[in-house]
């Protein structure tokens, strides 16, 4: 995409249905507040993932964390890299009363390199909100760009989701929408959660939860809204954490400033499924046919056990509960085309990364009970491996029927 967020927001709106007037963004006029007859989370099945978290007890660790956002700036305001620091073991986005990249207010935001799964995930944000008096809006929400700074997100069709931004002074105000690569933008509408009282007064737990077809937002810890997911992406594939200061109340109120957007921390956990767990030295089998997924010379494909080493993985498991799969000569299975979308065809490429980020997230696949066997989802898509026309690729929503794989100790 190279439409700026921002400049998509003037003429559509944050939420579908929100007015603009004078090139503010307005909070949208809503049919009714979120109401959920609903239980708090329990945490208790819920394992916290490291690599994906940050209490912000040190520095702004730049393998972790990017300054800035792959848009400049945000109404009367611009970003900037020194306006994002960690004191007091909270990260803090100020927002100033200063020219700087052609505007006149200065804001902080952060994006994260790590990249947290959907399918079976809750990210949960304690934070205090940027003073409402100040007319500065604090944003928490999921997004990825490719981190280079430019006007670039990751992965079509790019869902986002908005776990709170501070429209209302009395409110959690929450949305979805998909940019889709090439431009564009489809606004799936937002909903409010009432709070009696001013959101910036204190610190608070703002969550989302992602599975089963289904995005839930927590205020607390309390069940806030609970919707099917309106594009099947915004529950099932990978996103960044993004905090941001923006400009989309208007004129910022010099008198309340400078002020600063303090995040104590961020949680990332993913619902405890290591048990039972195969074996690490496997082979992974298509029922329906009895091959074994292979690696060759003309890539990964299904094929008669050779009697070697060459339909032999070794799957490990990582802190986010997702697996790496490898052959003993090195051959990491991993995604073909950088989006992960339907069709895609799987590789085996030595040394390809599998690191908590996005990159990495090319290689890693949830290992999911299913049917008899195990479901393999992109951690990057959550799509599923199936067979289609005998080759190994991504299917359709991982909602659907699942394509169960044998996966036999070698």
């Amino acid at each position: 995409m190279t439409v700026a967020r921002r400049s998509i927001l003037i003429t559509a709106a944050a939420m579908a249905g929100a007015p603009v007037l004078g090139g503010v963004v307005q909070a949208p006029v809503l049919s009714s507040p979120a109401h959920a007859d609903g239980t708090d989370i329990d945490l208790g099945e819920w394992l916290r993932i490291p690599s994906l978290s940050d209490d912000f007890t040190a520095p702004i660790d730049p393998s972790r964390w990017r300054r800035g956002l792959w848009y400049p700036t945000s109404g009367v305001g611009a970003f900037r890299d020194e306006n994002a620091d960690v004191s007091r073991d909270n990260l803090r986005l100020h927002a100033r009363r200063e020219p700087y990249g052609g505007k006149d207010y200065t804001f902080g935001a952060v994006e994260s390199v790590f990249d947290t799964p959907g399918v079976r995930s809750y990210v949960e944000v304690r934070a205090k909100a940027l003073t409402t008096a100040a007319n500065v809006l604090s944003a928490i929400w999921l997004q990825s760009s490719t981190l280079e700074g430019t006007d670039t997100l990751m992965t079509h069709p790019n869902p986002e989701i908005d776990v709170q931004e501070t429209f209302k002074d009395h409110a959690m105000s929450m949305a979805t929408h998909l940019w889709p690569a090439g431009g564009g933008h489809i606004a799936h509408g937002g909903r409010e959660y009432a709070s009696r009282l001013d959101v910036s007064q204190d610190y608070h737990m703002y969550g989302v939860e992602r599975r089963d077809g289904r995005i839930r937002f927590y205020w607390d810890r309390h069940l806030a809204w609970d919707l099917p997911a309106p594009d099947p992406s915004l529950w099932r594939m990978s996103r960044h954490v993004v905090l941001s200061l923006e400009g989309h109340r208007g004129r910022p109120v010099d008198s309340r400033l400078p002020a600063t957007f303090d995040i104590d921390y961020v949680h990332t956990y993913c619902l405890d499924t290591r048990t039972p767990s195969p074996e690490r030295w496997i082979r992974i089998i298509d029922p329906a046919t009895g091959l074994c997924l292979t690696r060759t010379g003309e890539g990964v494909v299904l094929a008669e056990d050779r009697d070697d080493d060459s339909a032999i993985w070794i799957l490990d498991r990582q802190d986010d509960l997702t697996c790496v799969l490898t052959g003993p000569e090195g051959g990491v299975l991993g995604l073909e085309h950088k989006d992960g979308g339907s069709g895609t065809s799987v590789r085996a490429v030595a040394g390809a990364p599998t690191g908590p980020d996005s990159q990495g997230s090319r290689q890693r696949w949830h290992c999911l009970e299913a049917g008899g066997g195990f479901q393999l989802l992109s951690k990057l898509s959550g799509l599923p491996l199936v067979v289609s026309q005998g080759r190994p690729v991504l299917g359709w929503d991982s909602s659907g029927d699942p394509h169960p794989w044998r996966l036999e100790a070698a």
